[in-house]
């Protein structure tokens, strides 16, 4: 049976509702947080799967995370995270990448990952946000094709849902579309 994978154009009622009540909470989490001259993405991670999910890898395109990425979120839990662009050095904003692995049955082993990039270049142009996920055969730590993700978030828009049939793995995700601190709220599912 050949896999199949599919970036859907809109995201379903249920993962919508998730998503926006992740985005008001880490809006209202970060009011007044910011220095003007800094693009800054708040973003919060819920973790529907059947396991833990691991931190796998990262990629800084423009920017760097304050502080660090969770290292781990248990089930039906979330992880935070915010990623800064500083000017001058970081010229194309807050743009980066991560990689979590976990199982797609209960006790399993980590054979899913999770794939999301995003960008806020804090200029006006619009924020966008990448996601896919699959087996984690196909992401292998220190080997992973950032070039390709990159160019997949230069032409996202705010928001995706991504599911692959083979793993039974969801992601769904949603960015601000505007504004140089938004909000990205990210969920990880394995689906029955």
């Amino acid at each position: 049976m050949a896999s199949s994978q599919a970036a859907r154009p809109s995201i379903s009622s249920k993962n919508r509702e998730i998503l926006d009540g992740i985005k008001k909470k880490v809006h209202a989490e970060n009011v007044g947080n910011q220095a003007a001259a800094q693009t800054t993405t708040h973003a919060e991670m819920l973790n529907n799967g059947v396991g833990t999910v691991k931190f796998q890898e990262k990629k800084d395109w423009s920017g760097s995370v304050f502080g660090s990425y969770p290292q781990s979120i248990a089930t039906s839990r979330s992880g935070k995270f915010s990623h800064r662009g500083v000017p001058p050095q970081d010229v194309e904003g807050s743009m980066g990448g991560i990689v979590y692995v976990g199982p797609r049955v209960q006790g399993g082993s980590d054979d899913c990952a999770w794939v999301f990039a995003w960008s806020v270049a804090g200029d006006g142009t619009p924020n966008k946000v990448y996601a896919e996920c699959g087996l984690a055969s196909k992401y292998p730590p220190g080997n992973i094709n950032w070039d390709k993700i990159k160019t997949s978030l230069t032409t996202a828009s705010s928001e995706i849902e991504y599911s692959d049939d083979t793993s039974r793995s969801e992601i769904s995700a949603s960015i601000d579309a505007s504004g140089n601190t938004p909000a990205l709220a990210v969920v990880f599912q394995v689906n029955p």
